[in-house]
């Protein structure tokens, strides 16, 4: 597992860092790859990156969203209702492709560049948390080695 995707978008840096649910950050990584390729894409790939994106999407979401129902709650309900607006999104914007408007794919992808970080780092993160105390009734912890002391005479 990478340290998180870092991939560059025509100027959008998209950094996804892994929250410890290795099912779902591997899939965040891929997200932002397929992001980055749909924004890079000539009109004539266009159309095929972008399905390739919304049925990653579709699948991804659909395993959160059995998680996010589990668990209930209304915060959970906003993080659901987001994975239908980003869904209902992509099902647009493959129709306007369809009849030859390839740059609104570029734009959604310059969006979801933009929103993917903050949605893993607020939205998923709160499910990875609950899912880790789920699992271990208690809170992650994490060890980090300290940095190096500097010494001032």
């Amino acid at each position: 597992m990478m340290d998180g995707a870092q991939v560059d978008a025509q100027g959008h840096h998209i950094k996804v860092r892994p929250l410890g649910e290795q099912r779902f950050d591997a899939d965040h990584e891929d997200f932002a790859i397929m992001i980055a390729k749909l924004v890079s894409l000539d009109d004539a790939g266009i159309a095929n990156a972008l399905s390739a994106l919304n049925a990653h999407a579709s699948r991804h979401f659909s395993a959160e969203d059995v998680e996010l129902r589990a668990l209930g709650g209304t915060a959970n309900e906003c993080h659901l209702d987001e994975h239908q607006a980003v869904l209902t999104s992509m099902q647009e914007v493959a129709g306007l492709v369809a009849s030859g408007n390839f740059e609104i794919a570029r734009k959604l992808a310059h969006e979801l560049a933009l929103w993917l970080p903050h949605h893993v780092e607020e939205m998923d993160l709160r499910l990875t948390q609950a899912l880790f105390t789920k699992r271990t009734g208690g809170a992650k912890i994490e060890i980090r080695k300290p940095q190096r002391l500097v010494h001032h005479a």
